[in-house]
């Protein structure tokens, strides 16, 4: 693909304009090489490619904390969706609740068994 097409794409959908896109095509890309005393560093490592942030590295933490952190985490997320959706149920009647899918009326039980899958 060309570069004035990719500048023009760049306008019609994130209002780039085509000058400052051109501009950032005909600009050199950094040159990691510059300083002697350093090895250059691969072109991925240590930096996003695109944006110049700083790559995630393993953090020293446990499989256990990690574990443990994730579940907390969750467990938060989860409260707080069953919490929203107490709050929209309860300004709701049980007949408009219904129609936008968020409840079934009317369900019976017609039967019940127990056991493990039927089984005992």
């Amino acid at each position: 693909m060309a570069d004035s097409t990719l500048c023009e794409l760049l306008f019609a959908h994130l209002r780039i304009s085509v000058a400052s896109s051109r501009d950032a095509f005909r600009t050199p890309p950094p040159n990691t090489a510059t300083n002697t005393n350093k090895k250059a560093m691969p072109k991925h490592q240590g930096t996003s490619a695109a944006v110049g942030v700083p790559a995630v590295t393993m953090a020293n933490i446990s499989v256990e904390e990690y574990v443990e952190k994730t579940r907390r985490l969750l467990e938060l997320e989860h409260t707080a969706e069953v919490e929203q959706s107490e709050g929209v149920l309860r300004g709701m009647r049980p007949e408009t609740a219904q129609r936008k899918g968020r409840a079934l009326l009317g369900l019976r039980c017609v039967d019940l068994r127990g056991g493990l899958l039927g089984k005992t």
